[in-house]
């Protein structure tokens, strides 16, 4: 709002036919809620439809100004857009630091909640079988991920120092893929994956990185937040 980042404490529902054309504009004050009575945060609001409640799950980052917890995802049920239920906590870090914007996303019958961690300023995975959790949040997400849709998962050092990369993985079939982690700071570890692949004599590697889906000299490029995708039916 106006006021700043400490005064936000609803949200802004509206309709659309066409996802052009907005009409029937609702303000939501969640200070009417006891939870929610001197929120001071509520940022980034998502919706995502429970098939079980048969209503939609609005889920929000939240701050309650008088609380000693740090910012978490809530969430509340709504039918209409315009009444909604008494919110509550749905996630917040073990770290007990701040988490914001989350998306939820469902895959092969779980839920799958990608957010902000706040105070390291990375995007991180978390869990659930339900829709309304509970969220469970992995050490090393990247690794977690892999070994629950089945992979072997080796961490990777060339002796020397030389041809470093993060990870190897291994396939039900035996096949073997490097990957590699990247960020803009990794400087001359960006050529690692290239040696290994040489090396090794590799048809295939993964580079996890903020580009979109693409395939580059054998190279599949996939994004941090879809880390859940790597599965067996990639390297048919």
């Amino acid at each position: 709002s106006d006021d700043g980042w400490e005064s936000n404490h609803g949200i802004v529902t509206f309709k659309s036919d066409d996802l052009i054309h907005w009409y029937d504009e609702c303000a939501v004050d969640f200070h009417s809620f006891d939870s929610t009575a001197d929120a001071d945060k509520i940022w980034a609001p998502q919706a995502m439809y429970d098939e079980k409640a048969k209503k939609y799950m609005v889920y929000f980052s939240c701050h309650n100004k008088n609380s000693e917890k740090p910012l978490a995802i809530w969430y509340t049920y709504t039918a209409d857009f315009k009444t909604f239920s008494k919110p509550s906590e749905l996630f917040s870090s073990r770290s007990g630091l701040d988490v914001i914007d989350a998306d939820i996303v469902k895959k092969d019958g779980k839920y799958h909640m990608y957010y902000k961690d706040e105070c390291v300023k990375t995007v991180a995975h978390s869990i659930s079988n339900s829709l309304c959790g509970e969220y469970r949040e992995y050490e090393n997400n990247v690794v977690s991920v892999l070994s629950q849709n089945g992979f072997n998962v080796y961490n990777y050092h060339a002796t020397g120092g030389k041809c470093e990369i993060d990870i190897v993985i291994q396939n039900r079939n035996g096949l073997i893929i490097p990957i590699e982690i990247y960020n803009k700071d990794m400087g001359s570890k960006s050529k690692s994956l290239g040696m290994t692949m040489t090396k090794y004599n590799l048809n295939f590697a993964i580079r996890l990185s903020n580009q979109n889906f693409s395939l580059k000299n054998k190279v599949k490029y996939i994004p941090y937040y879809a880390v859940f995708c790597i599965g067996d039916d990639m390297f048919i």
